[in-house]
């Protein structure tokens, strides 16, 4: 199930907001106002959930960027203050869906406190569990669910859910269905991937390295692309929808190198995808991790980065294609091109409005916090107050080609 919602509190500029998430959310705003903080929010809990055994400061390392320590991504420094993150997602439960929340709360001095919160059927009561403990966490601590809530004795660490000892054998299907579903929004965190706006391919050739979660360079990519042929087959095939070029992950035989190739179909001609456009490069690796059985999210830093307007319009309809098969998108962005996009694939009638978020990321001069405000889409592709962000910038230039004045 896609996460539907994401509640940061006391992170960096964000004071308290929760954020409706949808198949695709895109949230634009100028620069400054805090888009950044609720990209960077759902990575810290993603480093949580795969690695436990880690200090407080290590959370906020994010591999491509180090934000710093607690004091550093505590709102406004208050570091007697707690910081917050949570997602609120659905269940599958007994072919019913439940509404489930999973939060984490941090404080300056190491401590943590995990919270699972869900109703497991419909007409039964809500339940709280808790597991608070101190970081580096080796998953020591259990809290014990009593068997009368989902009619099998389960315990819980913070992260995973488990069964101690053997289940009746008429109840070990049952128990598989409830462990899969409770696990299944910190196993969704686990597969959240990011494409920040240092991407790309800048090899010409490159050797096999380890794979580790969650991927930190470029060559780990690489190698998953000339590993995993069925992967490089869906780049191969959407980037030729996008901008008519093909896509081949070659190992030279006989050495332990391989090359990232771009195939241009009208011309006979294959050239290393470092000497193609950048532009081209980037979809590559966007798509690359979009298409990865691994990833189930993934948040996009400035996807229209090096991109023509219409290899923008091209690119967001193919995720929209990888959204309808179950991946979820966070985006943000600075490009006109990309909301306008959102909202033609609207009026073409290719998805319901529901399938995209649009939010505008809003800080006043001066102000500590930032406010994401929701811009609803009209079935008829308008999205209410309109492109507010992008059209003040334009009717400035106007002004000055008008020489208008303000009074």
């Amino acid at each position: 199930m896609h996460l539907q919602r994401l509640s940061v509190r006391n992170f960096r500029s964000i004071r308290k907001q929760d954020v409706e998430l949808a198949p695709i959310t895109v949230i634009y705003g100028p620069n400054g106002a805090g888009k950044s903080s609720l990209l960077y929010a759902p990575l810290v809990l993603r480093n949580l959930a795969i690695s436990p055994h880690q200090t407080v400061p290590s959370l906020f390392n994010l591999g491509f960027l180090n934000l710093g320590g607690f004091k550093e991504v505590v709102f406004g420094r208050q570091e007697d203050e707690s910081l917050s993150l949570a997602i609120s997602t659905k269940l599958r439960m007994s072919e019913t869906e439940v509404p489930c929340e999973f939060r984490v709360t941090l404080n300056s001095q190491n401590a943590v406190e995990f919270a699972f919160s869900t109703r497991p059927f419909e007409d039964a009561a809500p339940f709280q569990v808790n597991v608070s403990t101190s970081l580096p966490y080796q998953l020591s601590q259990q809290v014990e669910l009593d068997s009368t809530i989902l009619g099998l004795p389960l315990a819980w660490d913070g992260l995973n859910w488990k069964h101690s000892g053997s289940p009746p054998p008429d109840l070990t299907t049952r128990l598989a269905e409830i462990l899969t579903a409770l696990n299944s929004p910190v196993e969704r965190l686990r597969k959240i991937s990011f494409a920040p706006v240092t991407r790309g391919f800048f090899q010409p050739q490159y050797s096999p390295v380890g794979v580790g979660r969650p991927l930190q360079k470029e060559q780990e990519l690489a190698t998953i692309l000339v590993t995993d042929r069925d992967l490089e087959a869906k780049v191969s095939t959407h980037l030729e929808r996008i901008c008519g070029r093909q896509f081949r992950a070659r190992p030279e035989l006989g050495t332990s190198i391989f090359t990232l190739q771009i195939i241009d179909p009208q011309r006979d001609l294959a050239t290393e995808l470092v000497n193609d456009g950048f532009g081209v490069n980037q979809v590559v690796y966007m798509l690359a991790l979009a298409l990865w059985r691994e990833t189930s999210i993934l948040i996009i830093e400035e996807p229209e980065i090096h991109l023509h307007p219409t290899m923008i319009r091209k690119f967001l309809e193919e995720l929209v294609g990888i959204a309808k098969l179950g991946k979820q998108f966070i985006i943000s962005t600075h490009s006109e091109s990309l909301v306008s996009s959102c909202l033609g694939i609207v009026a073409r009638r290719l998805v319901e409005p529901s399938f995209f978020a649009c939010y505008l990321a809003l800080r006043e001069r001066g102000d500590l916090q930032t406010q994401f405000e929701r811009q609803q889409i009209e079935e008829n592709g308008q999205i209410q107050k309109g492109l507010k962000n992008f059209v003040e910038a334009e009717l400035d230039d106007l002004k000055v080609f008008l020489g208008i004045q303000e009074h």
